[in-house]
This record gives structure tokens, sequence and C-alpha cells, in this order.
């Protein structure tokens, strides 16, 4: 299968952590460009132990809040160093043009420590979006979503196939594009 980018803020250089503490998720949100179909995400992460591997979820928003879970996803961060991984969704989903949804990871069981490469040092470039951490139990906030002034790497992607393959009408030989140029 073929997947196209249809989303994405990449700009990122340095990394917010997932777990420990009172954070039990971290998330981005992000603004559909277009009518489509998300497959795929890709997340730029770094893991600190062997267990690399983290669970997510696409979430519907709230005035800009993730609200609840729409499709899940499991994703393996990159071990030691900063990485971009990607994990398929467990099944597409349509997203809707111009509706804000959110990227969310959970805190991994057993615990450990996933970072999520962010824009701290520029400071919340991304227009479709912000970054949030969820806590529970802080001693400040209580249980909730907080808004962050910086954004996380995430990319999304919509499946693409070349069905039906383009074919002759009368022989019904399948035509293959070809690249060609001129040599002066």
């Amino acid at each position: 299968m073929s997947y196209l980018i249809e989303d994405q803020y990449v700009e990122t250089g340095g990394g917010a952590g997932v777990g420990g503490g009172f954070i039990t998720r971290g998330a981005q949100t992000f603004t559909a460009s277009s009518d489509y179909t998300i497959a795929r995400v890709g997340l730029n992460l770094k893991s600190f132990d062997e267990n690399n591997t983290v669970s997510g979820a696409i979430y519907s928003t709230s005035g800009g809040t993730p609200n609840s879970s729409l499709r899940t996803f499991t994703i393996a961060a990159n071990p030691g160093t900063f990485g971009v991984v990607y994990a398929l969704l467990n099944s597409p989903l349509e997203l809707s043009e111009g509706v804000m949804y959110a990227i969310v990871l959970f805190v991994p069981s057993p615990p450990t420590f996933i970072s999520w490469s962010d824009d701290f040092a520029q400071g919340g470039d991304y227009t479709g979006g912000l970054g949030w951490w969820y806590v529970v139990n802080d001693p400040v906030y209580g249980t909730t979503w907080i808004s962050i002034a910086y954004d996380r790497h995430f990319i999304t992607f919509s499946e693409y196939s070349l069905s039906p393959t383009p074919s002759h009408e009368a022989t019904g030989i399948v035509l293959f594009p070809t690249l060609s140029w001129v040599v002066d």
C-alpha cells in the first residue's frame, strides 16, 4: 500500500516526555487541510529504555481540546535517539476539511519514558493546532487537559492506490508511466 502526506508539522528540534509524574497523555491537535481518509501517522519519538512501544489514538476535539477517541494505533519509539516512526490506525478514518482533530499518546505500561519531538525552542509555529498535556491529580490543575505553548512533530497520511490501473482501451494492455528527457 502507498500513502500520501496530507497534514504535517515537522519543524521540531527538542522533545517533551510522556510518562512519569502527573502527565498521563501528550497530544498535538491539527486541522484537516482537506477531506481525506487518515490511515497512518508519523511521529518523531525517542524512548529511554527497551520498552519503546506506546499506544495512541486519533481524537475528536471540543473547543480545540482533545475530547474522545475515534481510532487507535500502536507505535514503537526510536530507541535512544529521535527518529520518525510510523503506525497504521486500527482502521482508516474519514476526516473533514477545516475540522480539528488530535493525535494522542498514552503513558506506556509498564511505566517508561517516551519523548515526542517538539518546537519548544521556537514556540508554537503550527497554526492549525496546539500541543497538549493531560494531567491526573495534579496539585495545581487537578485532572484536565492543559495546552502548551509549543507544537509536536506529526505527519498524517491517506492511502493511495493506482486503481484502476491505466490500460489501452482496445487491447487491454496495462500502461505504465515512463520518464524521458533530452540531453543537449
